[in-house]
C-alpha cells in the first residue's frame, strides 16, 4: 500500500506560506520608503534656534515666510491679500485665535512685521514665532 502523500493524485491541503511571508515583507518595505517623502515639508525653511517649550494647542493656525518672501497659510501658499482674509476667516472659527509665525532666518525683519502686521489686523490675540530648539 502507497503512503497517501506519495499518491499522485492526493490534493495539499496546506497553504504555502513562503510566498505570502515574500510579499508582506516587500510591501513594508515599500511603506518605508514612501511614508517619510509624504511628511516632507512644501518649503525647506530654516528657523533660528532657541530654548523653547512644546505647544499643546491643537487650534493653531501657521503662517510661514520662505527666504524668497512666499507667504504660506497652513502649507497653502497665498498672497498678501489673501492671507488677509483667509487668516481673518479662519481666526474667527478659531477659540484661541493663535497665529504662529514660522520664518526663516535670513528673511529680513521689515518683511517679518509686515506679516505681523496683517496677523494683527487679521484679529489674532497671540502672535508667536516658531524656533528650532536649540542644542547645548
Amino acid at each position: 500500500m502507497i503512503p497517501a502523500a506519495k499518491k499522485p493524485d492526493a490534493t495539499i491541503n496546506s497553504i504555502n506560506v513562503t510566498p505570502l511571508v515574500d510579499v508582506c515583507l516587500v510591501l513594508v518595505i515599500i511603506f518605508m520608503v514612501t511614508v517619510p517623502m509624504l511628511f516632507k515639508p512644501l518649503r525647506e525653511i530654516i528657523m533660528p534656534k532657541a530654548y523653547t517649550a512644546q505647544s499643546q494647542n491643537k487650534q493653531i493656525i501657521y503662517v510661514t515666510c520662505t527666504r524668497d518672501k512666499l507667504m504660506f497659510l497652513d502649507e497653502e501658499e497665498v498672497n498678501v491679500q489673501a492671507l488677509l482674509e483667509r487668516l481673518g476667516a479662519k481666526l474667527i472659527t478659531s477659540e484661541y485665535k493663535v497665529v504662529i509665525i514660522r520664518a526663516d532666518e535670513k528673511l529680513p525683519y521689515d518683511h517679518i512685521t509686515q506679516v505681523m502686521a496683517i496677523v494683527k489686523k487679521a484679529g489674532a490675540r497671540k502672535i508667536y514665532f516658531a524656533t528650532e530648539v536649540k542644542k547645548n
